[in-house]
């Protein structure tokens, strides 16, 4: 358990909170009686109800016993759950963790870091009656009231040893940005987290930010409002590693999204309205991609880009499917620093110019509706020399690939034209609802009440497979811990499986695999309107078991559910223990497979799809397996309508081969390094055969090893001579033909 200096002892004696004197209790230690009574308790969620000084009439002030929920949920590994009401607080909510500086025993003189902790945070607001919980500041913070020294509500951070003196856990003064002596921050290993359906209240604290979650791969926010007029900002960092925030929304406040610098970030189903200085400040190291967003501003701009001056990737952009409204008039989309970026279907009202990059004159507007059609900038930056460059070098040229023809032009693409937005130009990206286990008599199938028994090693395959067969609701909870099957489950056209959170519910491959060529663990029925949910779990398989079933193929999902299907939160993995066979992680995805997948991990098999399949955030990193299989982190092969919004790598394979296929877009492809020589690959990005219609705006790397006639973009398609860009150059904007007009 975190040490007692974790545990907030406030001194609230003279503040005034509304109706209540705002005095903080300190919560006994261990959990209460009444939250292990609780049915939601053996569910997984650990209610905050039940901590002395936890009030949800928005009175008083919970910050200890909620602090000490937090620290019960993490030892223990449940979920922070949040019913209806709302929770005053005073201070802020702290969810770390440290890794230490230890000797190995025997060997004094090696450094031995201890490893990101296996429990995680998950915090998750209750969806009974349509409202979410609200988390609001006491009238009197004056913790939260310098905007020179913004303060979050909710800190999601995790601190690594910098040297030998760091063996016990500190604290940081500033939560916001602070590091602890002897420690630095350590984003890059912030795994596993979750917030979703808890809405914040700022309101005339002007150094209040509701959440900094700078967490990298398998980490999200989901379902989330920030009322924050008269403070700093809804969000100052959000997870990356393409992870993410869907559906959000920020009132008010100097900016919406303060800071992003999480390797690659997805903001999906944003609303950001009347921020004083601009609703989003693009400060990322990779690509920042933001789809499907409303933003209505007072001033301009509403979009920043800006520059961290360290490598060419840093502060680049994407844009697609968005609406901003201008009041003041001025530049809508600021790129004065002339990073690259690449915007697609954005209307714009009340702007004098639309967009300014670099050098370039800006974009004019009219004043009224204009819609950006499709706009390209390509970073003019010049090094000093060409490929290949020096050993860890961080800036390179950038280039526009177009219908064959490579061109360093400024701005490539400009196209504008007048039209409204449409009505679902934020809805057509995010669920109408995510699924929810409320406790006993809400419809949901749980899986223990099948016979299915978390940890005993025992065969689970019968009680979830029943579970799914039967449940008139279709809804099917995971609660925490490891199940183990036989041979795959299949979800029926309308089952809706779900756990508590990626890391506290697990599905894995038993001792015995019985499911023959089957390797994959988890399946759908291969039907265009199925409406199949799967999120919150792991999946988790064993190489010794299902590779050899399939010639080395292992297919984690294979997904043919259609178009109104979706994923959130899935994580893929190596059975513990488990050893040999290939390194590959597939989610498949065949026959009439569609819908929306949300912030996956792993790699991705699409063959013969031809109904719209939307991706939000893929890392593919470590995926690569063997031939002939996986020759790639993302194959795209015989498909049409794929759209894929911001991709994070690292390995020894290429990110994505597209072969034979059409109407492909992909927005947004960073932190592509490699720790091998890139000319084995053929290219990060190959394109071959019968491949038309084709859009990849702004692939870049942040650095590059040295390589020797190696590709960043190879195109080899069917009676037209090669195309490519050398590694590793950065590429603004790849394009053959065009795409279809929505997704």
């Amino acid at each position: 358990m975190h040490p007692p200096s974790l545990r907030i002892r406030l001194v609230c004696v003279l503040m005034i909170c509304t109706l209540a004197p705002c005095a903080a209790s300190i919560a006994g230690s261990g959990i209460p009686a009444a939250a292990k009574d609780d049915p939601l308790f053996k569910l997984g969620y650990l209610n905050v109800r039940h901590y002395s000084g936890v009030r949800n009439d928005g009175t008083g002030d919970s910050t200890a016993g909620m602090q000490q929920a937090i620290e019960d949920a993490w030892e223990n590994r449940l979920a922070f759950f949040l019913p209806p009401g709302t929770y005053q607080v005073s201070e802020t909510l702290k969810a770390y963790e440290w890794q230490l500086y230890k000797y190995r025993s025997g060997r004094p003189n090696r450094r031995n870091i201890t490893h990101p902790d296996p429990r995680n945070y998950v915090f998750i607001g209750s969806s009974a009656g349509g409202s979410r919980p609200v988390i609001k500041l006491c009238p009197h913070a004056p913790a939260f009231d310098d905007p020179d020294r913004p303060r979050p509500i909710l800190a999601i951070r995790n601190f690594t040893a910098s040297n030998s003196n760091a063996t016990e856990r500190v604290e940081p003064e500033d939560t916001l940005r602070g590091v602890p002596p002897n420690f630095h921050d350590a984003p890059g290993i912030n795994f596993n987290h979750d917030l979703r359906n808890i809405d914040f209240d700022l309101s005339a604290h002007p150094g209040a930010v509701a959440v900094t979650f700078d967490g990298a791969q398998v980490s999200s926010i989901e379902n989330v409002r920030v009322q924050a007029t008269g403070a700093y900002a809804g969000f100052y960092e959000i997870p990356g590693r393409d992870g993410g925030a869907a559906n959000i929304e920020v009132e008010g406040g100097r900016y919406g999204l303060a800071k992003t610098a999480g390797a690659g970030s997805v903001v999906v189903g944003a609303r950001f309205f009347n921020q004083t200085v601009s609703a989003i400040r693009s400060v990322d190291f990779v690509p920042l991609s933001v789809v499907g967003f409303h933003i209505r501003t007072r001033t301009a701009p509403a979009i920043r880009m800006h520059d961290a001056n360290w490598c060419s990737a840093a502060g680049t952009l994407t844009l697609v499917d968005g609406k901003i409204e201008i009041e003041g008039g001025g530049c809508a989309i600021d790129n004065t620093v002339g990073k690259s970026l690449y915007i697609r279907n954005v209307y714009v009202n009340g702007a004098t110019n639309l967009v300014r990059s670099g050098r370039q004159p800006p974009v004019p507007g009219q004043g009224t509706w204009q819609r950006i059609v499709e706009y390209a900038y390509t970073d003019q930056f010049t090094p000093d020399t060409v490929p290949p460059y020096a050993e860890r070098t961080c800036h390179f040229r950038s280039f526009s690939v177009i219908d064959g023809k490579v061109s360093r032009a400024p701005e490539p693409v400009i196209r504008i034209e007048s039209g409204t937005p449409p009505a679902d130009i934020v809805t057509r990206h995010v669920w109408d609802e995510l699924p929810a286990c409320t406790g006993p008599g809400d419809g949901t199938a749980v899986i223990t009440e099948y016979g299915a028994v978390a940890d005993d090693e025992k065969d689970d395959w019968s009680a979830i497979q029943k579970a799914i067969d039967t449940s008139k609701s279709g809804k099917v909870f995971v609660p925490p811990g490891t199940y183990h099957i036989s041979r795959p489950l299949v979800l029926g056209a309308n089952t809706w499986l779900f756990g508590v959170g990626r890391h506290i519910s697990r599905i894995e491959s038993g001792a015995v695999w019985a499911g023959g060529k089957q390797s994959f663990l988890v399946g759908t029925v291969d039907d265009p309107n199925a409406a199949t949910f799967l999120g919150y779990l792991t999946l988790a398989y064993a190489p010794s078991s299902e590779a050899r079933a399939q010639g080395g193929i292992v297919r984690v999902l294979d997904w043919q559910a259609g178009v109104r299907s979706m994923t959130v939160g899935l994580r893929a993995v190596r059975k513990r223990g488990s050893s040999g066979g290939p390194r590959c992680y597939s989610y498949s995805f065949t026959g009439h497979a569609g819908g929306r997948h949300y912030f996956l991990e792993r790699s991705v098999h699409i063959e013969g799809t031809g109904a719209p399949l939307t991706f939000y955030g893929l890392n593919v990193e470590g995926s690569k397996g063997s031939k002939p299989y996986v020759e790639t982190n993302i194959e795209i092969r015989n498909a049409r309508h794929v759209r894929i919004h911001n991709i994070k790598r690292e390995g020894q394979s290429p990110t994505v081969i597209i072969r034979d296929s059409r109407d492909i877009g992909i927005f947004g492809q960073g932190r592509m390094n490699v720790r091998y020589a890139a000319e084995k690959m053929g290219g990060i990005v190959q394109v071959y055969g019968a491949s038309d219609d084709i859009v990849m705006g702004v692939m870049v790397l942040d650095r590059g090893e040295r390589a020797e006639n190696a590709l960043l973009l190879h195109e080899a398609l069917a009676g037209r001579p090669p195309v490519g860009a050398a590694w590793p150059d950065n590429v603004s904007l790849y394009k053959r033909g065009d795409l279809s007009e929505r997704q």
